[in-house]
């Protein structure tokens, strides 16, 4: 792919418009020849320290945040709130936009991710349908990064056939993830949630701040349709707080409670 078709709505300067670009990285330890490399700001190391290692190391161009380098023909400087959309947005694109061949369940709580995201897996598995999950048992961090991500899914796509039916794949949604950007620019045909327990607040600090979090998931711009397990307060809240039209899961009846929310 050419630098400019991978940055459609951005002026890319004419001497690297054209180069020829295969891979999106955000560990300058990982980019080669081809690597379109973001140097993310972060808690603890800025990403702009590695800028020149990175262009040593072959990347062929570089996305920054404003204020990161002086004036650099192959240095794209983006404002913080844009950095993290193109990241996601070239990450899909260099590998083919995965998702509009997958059908995209997100798992997220507390509690049950893998398990639920496993369920789903060998269900669909069951029913004759290629089928994967991704998360804590097959990455380091149980939601991977937007290019590791993307990279995953296209690995299992070129294992599967598209047709008659899409393939699925099942991912662990962390709050962590979804408050560092991780699952920016995904939509899930299906969001799921399990719960809500005191856990992760030396990180979001209190528990209204990773309810918050675990709600960005159940908007229209990320999930079609939720599936809510309501098993008290955090989810009562969740619901009052969603956008997605909901289906309730009622533990004591076993039911199922069709909800229009929003």
């Amino acid at each position: 792919m050419r630098l400019s078709e991978l940055f459609p709505a951005r002026e890319i300067p004419s001497a690297v418009a054209d180069a020829r670009v295969s891979r999106v990285d955000i560990d300058s330890r990982q980019v080669g020849e081809g690597s379109v490399f973001f140097a993310l700001p972060g808690g603890t190391v800025n990403g702009a320290t590695f800028i020149d290692q990175a262009l040593c190391a072959g990347a062929t161009y570089v996305v920054a945040q404003e204020g990161a380098v002086s004036d650099h023909e192959r240095v794209l400087q983006l404002p913080t709130n844009e950095l993290w959309a193109e990241l996601a947005n070239a990450s899909y694109r260099i590998v083919g936009d995965p998702q509009r061949e997958l059908d995209m369940v997100g798992v997220t709580g507390t509690n049950g991710k893998t398990s639920v995201a496993t369920f789903v897996t060998s269900l669909l598995r069951y029913l004759g349908r290629d089928a994967a999950t991704i998360g804590t048992l097959t990455h380091v961090r149980t939601t991977p990064e937007a290019p590791e991500l993307a990279r995953t899914m296209r690995a299992y796509l070129s294992e599967w056939q598209p047709e008659p039916v899409h393939p699925a794949v099942a991912l662990e949604v962390s709050s962590h993830a979804l408050d560092q950007h991780r699952v920016d620019g995904l939509v899930f045909d299906v969001a799921v949630f399990t719960n809500l327990s005191h856990d992760h607040l030396d990180y979001h600090e209190t528990m209204d701040r990773y309810l918050a979090a675990k709600a960005t998931l159940f908007t229209p711009e990320r999930s079609r349709h939720a599936v809510v397990w309501n098993d008290g307060e955090w989810s009562e809240k969740l619901l009052s707080m969603a956008t997605t039209t909901a289906t309730v899961l009622e533990p004591d009846s076993l039911g199922v409670v069709e909800a229009s929310i929003g």
